[in-house]
């Protein structure tokens, strides 16, 4: 992970470790940006921090090589299998509900989970409700205790170059287009290798506080509780997420406005459209190139128009 860093990362910082009891167990819940880097990264720092480093959850579906798949049990990770048939579903939930359980409540053990399936491709993060039921599915009755016994603490990783922005805004274009995209586990090893090897520029890993009480603990029916929580969880992510320079620019251009030009320099925007603008030169000619640009600064901008909604 150090080559990884020292190649691709200007800085490497993290803020919020004074949160964390080392001799505690937590349930990171993160926004996910990167398939390999977001826990990666995480743990490198919590390591770097005298923390105990985490266990995660990988979807079956990523384990696309032999190479991968070393690599993501380095990462202490655990699968989670993906399209489940129906009539199995609520069995496999239960089981994995209660393997995390007993990860951290009785072996002291800590566990990271993405937000959401898949990465937020245009830089939206939200917490599924469903994974939230799916933790919650061990407790039966008692699932808010079952909830607050896995010391729930958000987790924002931020970016200031994403390796794979280009790649998502193509997806995303070819999805709303209705063209015929499919992914494939070649597409997934591209996704993979790019976000281990391209650029990243300054990243930042904000830890937030565990959600140990629930703001409001009036008797509720449980899928609203849920969905308080994961905006809750959302809410913090957002707070403690970092914005760098190219999300201040993007916003600028999306929106055609300057609110934020003192965020950022004339070097810093020159360079971020230069690198957008070479990335998009190697584009196909199929796609409409104003419309893929916009969609990737839309996916810059998004967590500014999410940062300055939650601070209404």
């Amino acid at each position: 992970m150090g080559v990884v860093i020292e190649r691709t990362i200007d800085s490497l910082t993290c803020s919020g470790v004074e949160h964390l009891d080392k001799d505690k167990a937590f349930l990171y819940i993160s926004n996910h940006r990167d398939i390999v880097m977001d826990s990666s990264l995480m743990n490198y720092l919590l390591f770097e921090n005298g923390l105990q480093i985490s266990q995660t959850a990988i979807g079956d579906n990523l384990f696309v090589s032999p190479m991968v798949t070393h690599l993501l049990k380095l990462n202490k990770s655990f699968t989670v299998k993906r399209n489940i048939p129906p009539r199995a579903f609520y069995d496999y939930s239960k089981l994995l509900s209660a393997y995390i359980a007993d990860v951290i409540v009785n072996q002291n053990s800590s566990v990271w989970l993405a937000q959401r399936e898949g990465r937020a491709k245009d830089g939206d993060d939200k917490t599924q409700y469903g994974l939230l039921k799916m933790l919650v599915m061990n407790g039966e009755k008692k699932w808010k205790d079952a909830f607050h016994k896995l010391n729930v603490t958000p987790v924002a990783v931020s970016y200031e170059y994403d390796p794979c922005d280009m790649m998502k805004a193509l997806e995303i274009y070819a999805v709303t287009n209705e063209w015929n995209f499919q992914r494939t586990h070649d597409k997934d090893l591209v996704s993979m290798l790019a976000g281990i090897q391209g650029y990243k520029g300054r990243v930042h890993v904000a830890f937030g506080k565990a959600i140990l009480e629930s703001h409001e603990e009036a008797p509720s029916p449980m899928n609203e509780w849920l969905k308080n929580m994961a905006e809750t969880i959302d809410r913090q992510i957002y707070s403690i997420y970092k914005l760098w320079s190219t999300n201040y620019i993007a916003y600028d251009i999306l929106k055609q406005t300057d609110m934020f030009e003192e965020n950022y320099t004339t070097e810093e925007k020159t360079k971020f459209l230069k690198y957008m603008n070479e990335k998009l030169e190697k584009v196909s000619a199929e796609y409409n190139k104003e419309e893929v640009f916009r969609i990737a600064i839309s996916m810059y901008a998004m967590p500014v128009k999410n940062k300055m909604e939650s601070m209404r």
